[in-house]
């Protein structure tokens, strides 16, 4: 797993203090020209900060203070999604404000500016994730920036309860669950939305009832005896039922799962720390007992064998590798991939 990396102005001397804020907002959050302003100087600023899969996670606090994070540049940006932990931050974005008390979350654009104040004794916690693996089809982006949600009760509590385990035990855990891991935060967070604008809406069963079938099969997908049958029996619901509401998704319950399994192996493929694991070891991890039958089902969805798609990508970063002094990158998004492959029933 990540381990955990810390900035700390408390040790650095006041001139220079600046600089290392200025430097660690860009290469925590990746944005270039973000800018951190003290209240109280010679200003004390502390960053714990680290990766969990595709998800980057900051800590931060200080002696009072605010920062002014510009937009991302390039692609559609990500989302942040901040979570006070303690103290009372202040938060404009997207023409909005919000006072933000402990225990509360809201959600972010980095494809626009934002600033932060914070009073000293704040605590936030930040976390940065793809905006594919948390937008709905059913809600917009413009419902959920700086929307107050509140981590004191049900799912919200769950997420951010789960959350700041993991990033407590992340030097104890296996890297390689990174993957599940940050699945899960993003199901989760996922799931808290679902509840908290249908229990206003009143007709979120059928969507909430979606993320669950999403949370079960990515909780069991490395099973190879993940069933629809075993789904049905563990929900309480027919198979039919499931089938129903799984409709909206335009894609079937066994393709998703094919699909699910397939887009993690391909993942894996291209993670440079599980170079050494043969194809046929990473196929097995993830739910597939032949081989035979994932290297069709990965050609039929990737357009070339799981060993030849390995080789050629390693080849290609070879080939388009060059060093960037200074660079300050978010992980990016996983490539969206609209290909369906076998069904499973």
């Amino acid at each position: 797993m990540s381990s955990l990396q810390l900035v700390s102005t408390e040790k650095v001397i006041p001139s220079e203090r600046a600089d290392l804020i200025r430097d660690t907002l860009w290469s925590v959050f990746g944005r270039r020209g973000s800018q951190f302003v003290s209240t109280q100087w010679p200003a004390v600023a502390n960053f714990e900060y680290g990766n969990i899969g595709d998800i980057r996670f900051c800590k931060l606090n200080g002696s009072g203070y605010g920062c002014e994070l510009s937009s991302a540049s390039g692609g559609d940006g990500c989302l942040e999604i901040s979570i006070e932990l303690g103290g009372t931050a202040q938060f404009t974005h997207a023409g909005r404000k919000l006072v933000q008390p402990p225990g509360q979350w809201t959600i972010f654009d980095t494809t626009r500016p934002s600033a932060i104040l914070a009073p000293q004794g704040s605590e936030t916690l930040i976390l940065t994730l793809p905006r594919e693996k948390l937008l709905g089809s059913r809600y917009h982006l413009d419902d959920l920036i700086l929307h107050p949600f509140s981590k004191g009760y049900g799912i919200g509590r769950v997420v951010c309860d789960f959350v700041s385990s993991v990033i407590s035990e992340l030097p104890k855990l296996d890297s390689r669950t990174e993957t599940d891991i940050a699945d899960t935060v993003c199901h989760l967070l996922r799931l808290a939305i679902v509840e908290y604008f249908g229990d206003r809406e009143g007709h979120s069963h059928r969507e909430f009832l979606t993320e669950r079938i999403k949370t079960y099969i990515l909780s069991d997908l490395r099973n190879p005896e993940l069933s629809i049958d075993r789904m049905a029996t563990a929900l309480r619901c027919t198979k039919r039922y499931l089938h129903k509401v799984f409709e909206s998704e335009g894609v079937s319950l066994s393709a998703y799962i094919w699909q699910s399994r397939l887009d993690r192996c391909r993942d894996e493929l291209l993670d440079a720390r599980h170079e050494a694991r043969s194809v046929t070891d990473i196929a097995f991890s993830w739910g597939f007992s032949s081989s035979a039958h994932f290297s069709t089902a990965f050609k039929q969805k990737f357009g070339i064998p799981p060993s030849n798609y390995r080789a050629e990508e390693q080849n290609e970063v070879v080939r388009s590798f060059t060093p960037v002094r200074n660079a300050h990158a978010i992980v990016p998004a996983s490539r969206s991939v609209r290909h369906t492959t076998g069904s499973q029933d």
